[in-house]
Formats: C-alpha cells, sequence, structure tokens
C-alpha cells in the first residue's frame, strides 16, 4: 500500500493535531 505524499500527508497529520492535543492534555490532567 501506498501512503498520501506532499500535501495531502501534511494536511492528514494537520486535522489530526486537536485530537492528539486534547488526549495529551487529558492525560497530563489525569
Amino acid at each position: 500500500s501506498t501512503h498520501p505524499s506532499g500535501p495531502e500527508r501534511i494536511r492528514e497529520l494537520e486535522q489530526n493535531v486537536p485530537r492528539v492535543q486534547g488526549l495529551y492534555q487529558a492525560a497530563r490532567r489525569g
């Protein structure tokens, strides 16, 4: 399988940022 590269990859990562930050902050509070 081929993974998206370039702008598509970056956009996908950016979409995951809010979720990752939420989990990270929740873990710190916990």
